[in-house]
């Protein structure tokens, strides 16, 4: 029925009904909410476009080509190469916007997909799975910062919590990655 923009719209006026309702919702409180919404919005929005330009400039320099060169200078193992982006990715993802290292990376890394014999399907769970890591990394993990400023829970508190996360996230990473059959059972049976 809507737009993904005006369901959003359309999910902040059911909101405030629902908040007026329930008279949990103030007109004085409003200005107060509208305030920590612009400041909220404005420090993630700054954090995407500086990841945005840092992505940038990597594409100018052409950073990415020369890594992908350097890794199928390095090994013709597939093994090798999916740990050699894993690692890439994960670093990546630290300092970059996902969307930014997808548009990035994604055509860089493409052509050497067959070259290792790698499964487009397995290859893009893989890309997925980093970036969605690098939104729980520092320094710039996007998703730290939304949940730091909703939860109004200190940033390095929220850090410490979420370490153990992030170790078994590396872990579920490293399985799918190593076993390609538990990525592509399911489209394998729906092909089938």
């Amino acid at each position: 029925m809507f737009t993904p923009t005006e369901s959003v719209a359309v999910a902040c006026i059911i909101a405030i009904i629902i908040g007026f309702t329930y008279k949990e919702l103030k007109v004085t409180k409003i200005p107060d909410i509208l305030k920590n919404t612009v400041v909220n919005t404005a420090t993630i929005t700054f954090l995407i476009v500086m990841a945005n330009v840092f992505g940038f400039v990597l594409a100018y320099e052409q950073i990415p080509q020369l890594i992908a060169n350097g890794m199928l200078n390095l090994s013709e193992s597939p093994i090798v190469f999916l740990l050699l982006v894993n690692v890439m990715l994960l670093l990546l993802g630290t300092v970059l916007d996902g969307i930014a290292a997808l548009i990035i990376l994604v055509p860089v890394l493409l052509p050497l997909l067959a070259t290792y014999q790698i499964d487009l399907v397995h290859f893009g769970v893989i890309i997925t799975i980093n970036l969605t890591i690098g939104l729980m990394t520092p320094p710039v993990g996007t998703g730290l910062f939304i949940v730091s400023s909703v939860a109004k829970v200190r940033l390095e508190s929220l850090i410490r919590a979420s370490v153990p996360f992030l170790i078994v996230s590396i872990i579920m990473l490293f399985i799918l990655t190593y076993c390609q059959d538990a990525v592509l059972w399911l489209p394998n049976f729906l092909s089938d």
